[in-house]
């Protein structure tokens, strides 16, 4: 779990005497369903996360990893080609797991609201790389704002459909956890087509999901009619007039 995971960072940073080199983790995910343990434990130890995306082309790997400064990769032995030309450390998550059992507990830092929490890449309108930082102050601001308006709470159904490199991706992972709603995360299958998404939804009973606005476009295009119990959130800049009127 994430608190093995978290001690096996500390662990690493204690080791190399050096807390700094710590200061910009990346997390590998090739699965989905493994991202929540991982954010966790990277936030808990104190560390940055920069979410990093197995499909992409290894350049752009590589070039997220030079543009966040990122020092240690957590994935697992066979994710080490992903980042074989890359000058960093690869915490190996099933030796850290066996690792963590073993050593004494570690002390968790004390988080400023300021420290970064996540770093997210994006390309400029000159096709440069640069990074945003979320600290933990905006991730936390983020998370009440909407728990509070739209409103979720324990009786809500939060589905993720975002890309883990994509900066809302943090919101629907922790909104669910400390609201106390229900975390459905959608995998590749059911984001390959609006009509595997919608059955997605109907079998999960969602009443919210934070959707690019091509995921409402192919929802559309599967026929359907939307629901009032579902509470859809999308980034204005995504909107067009045609796609509202729908």
């Amino acid at each position: 779990g994430h608190e093995r995971i978290s001690q096996s960072i500390l662990g690493l940073s204690a080791g190399t005497r050096h807390r700094s080199r710590l200061d910009g983790s990346v997390f590998v995910c090739p699965r989905r369903s493994n991202c929540r343990s991982r954010w966790l434990a990277i936030l808990k130890s104190g560390a940055t996360y920069v979410p990093l995306d197995l499909s992409d082309p290894p350049l752009r790997r590589a070039e997220m990893i030079r543009v966040s400064g990122t020092t240690t990769v957590i994935g697992q032995r066979l994710q080490r080609e992903a980042v074989a030309n890359v000058p960093v450390q690869l915490l190996d998550i099933e030796a850290a797991l066996g690792f963590a059992g073993e050593a004494a507990p570690a002390a968790a830092p004390a988080l400023q609201a300021d420290a970064i929490a996540c770093t997210v890449i994006i390309s400029g309108s000159d096709d440069a790389s640069r990074q945003v930082g979320i600290t933990h102050r905006n991730l936390t601001n983020l998370i009440f704002s909407v728990a509070k308006r739209p409103g979720v709470d324990d009786r809500d159904v939060v589905v993720a459909a975002s890309p883990i490199t994509m900066g809302r991706a943090s919101l629907e992972i922790f909104l669910p956890l400390l609201t106390g709603a229900r975390l459905v995360i959608a995998q590749d299958k059911e984001l390959a087509s609006g009509r595997a998404l919608l059955q997605l939804l109907q079998r999960s009973g969602a009443t919210l999901m934070y959707g690019a606005s091509h995921t409402w476009s192919a929802l559309l295009e599967a026929q359907w009619i939307g629901y009032p119990a579902l509470k859809m959130l999308c980034s204005a800049t995504d909107l067009s007039p045609r796609l509202i009127e729908r």
